[in-house]
């Protein structure tokens, strides 16, 4: 019984709140744009699991 009650806290978001990494710094012009692509490719899981797959 505990463990579904935590599954539906986390699903309702009452569940503890995950680790986020920390964003890439920006250094100079433009490579906030860049940083920014680079951060949301990083969270795609079809492209992450096959980078790591080949890495």
């Amino acid at each position: 019984m505990l463990l579904f009650t935590l599954k539906v806290m986390n699903i309702i978001g009452l569940g503890p709140s995950p680790v986020r990494p920390v964003g890439l710094v920006n250094y100079g012009e433009n490579v906030c744009f860049m940083n920014s692509i680079i951060q949301c490719l990083a969270r795609v899981p079809f492209l992450v699991e096959n980078l790591t797959a080949i890495a």
